[in-house]
């Protein structure tokens, strides 16, 4: 290239300078669109997760509570075993006496 030809050229106008800093605004544009959409999304996920949250903490809170419950009749059942063995044995004890009252009474009659 000769260098009248150099000086001959027009400059860079400002026109075509502007759409590629316009191509480079609406790539941003677009990238911020993109993103925008995501925080929304991620947003609607943690709305979710924070109700998700909130019933967890209420079922904990029921499973605590029929846990204890569960402990509390557990030892009542216990209690209540133990009291229905200790009857078995009156009710066998008793038995043995009144066995042994009727070989008396026969033995008795037989005097």
């Amino acid at each position: 290239m000769k260098l009248g030809a150099f000086y001959a050229k027009t400059p860079v106008s400002q026109a075509s300078k502007a759409k590629t800093t316009q191509v480079f605004d609406l790539n941003n544009e677009h990238k911020e669109a993109i993103l925008g959409a995501q925080i929304a999304d991620l947003e609607g996920k943690i709305v979710e997760i924070d109700a998700i949250n909130g019933e967890k903490s209420q079922l904990q809170g029921l499973i605590d509570s029929k846990t204890l419950a569960n402990e509390s009749l557990l030892g009542d059942n216990r209690i209540l075993n133990e009291r229905i063995d200790r009857l078995d044995a009156e009710v066998m004890e008793k038995h043995r006496v009144f066995e042994e009252m009727a070989i008396m009474k026969v033995d008795f009659d037989k005097m």
